[in-house]
Formats: structure tokens, C-alpha cells, sequence
């Protein structure tokens, strides 16, 4: 049980996270917004989910923009998905 509210909480902070990552995108550096597809915490249609914001979060590409909080959430984005799939 509390295995599952721990993963539940990391889930969650997870989601938090990856919300402020797509809104400096979108609002900071809209250009790369957009070649990432504009993607959505909830997408219209999952079926159609569109991996470049994965990729780009992995790859470290994030770091490249040059935006301290940016690089930040996506530090810490990797690791909360680390410690998900622990």
C-alpha cells in the first residue's frame, strides 16, 4: 500500500512538472513549441501521440536552448521518470 502511494505522489509530481515544461515552451519559445508538434499534457487523441517532446526531454535537447528554468524542469522530468520506472 504505501508503495502505491509513493508511486501515486511521484506520478502526480510527474504530471506537475511536464505541465510547467510544455507552458516555458509554449510561452517562452513558442518556435520550438511548434516543431515539437505543440504538444499537450492530455493529448486529443492519444492514438496520435507524437514522441518528439520525448525525445527532445531524453536527448537533453532542452539544455541547449539556454533557458535556466527550462533545463531545470527537464532535470528534474528525467529523473522523476527514473524513479517511476524503478
Amino acid at each position: 500500500m504505501a508503495w502505491a502511494v509513493c508511486t501515486m505522489t511521484l506520478f502526480m509530481g510527474f504530471l506537475y512538472l511536464f505541465a510547467i515544461f510544455l507552458r516555458l515552451l509554449r510561452e517562452d519559445h513558442p518556435d520550438i513549441y511548434r516543431r515539437l508538434g505543440s504538444p499537450a499534457l492530455i493529448p486529443k487523441d492519444p492514438q496520435a501521440m507524437d514522441w518528439r517532446t520525448a525525445r527532445f526531454l531524453w536527448r537533453g535537447e532542452y539544455r541547449r536552448v539556454g533557458d535556466r528554468r527550462l533545463t531545470r524542469v527537464g532535470h528534474l522530468l528525467r529523473l522523476y521518470t527514473l524513479l517511476l520506472g524503478a
